[in-house]
């Protein structure tokens, strides 16, 4: 398994970038032509501060994964 482990498991990859780009530009056009769903009153609403903190507790959990799998894996 930690041989496996490479820069693309840290979402160096072309493909995340990619993914990456398009989750922005959704992000911008939805912004733009539906505001009312990104921006609540007085800044963000309450929706899309739980899929921020969703992602970022799920990239932890992934990172401390990886760091513990490659930690203590056979060699």
């Amino acid at each position: 398994m930690r041989h496996e482990l490479s820069w693309n498991s840290w979402l160096f990859s072309r493909p995340y970038t990619v993914a990456m780009g398009f989750a922005i530009l959704e992000y911008s056009v939805e912004a733009l032509l539906v505001p009312g769903l990104k921006v609540g009153t007085g800044g963000m609403g309450y929706l899309p501060w739980l899929g921020v903190v969703l992602i970022v507790l799920g990239e932890g959990i992934r990172k401390v994964g990886m760091l513990i799998e490659s930690c203590f894996a056979d060699s």
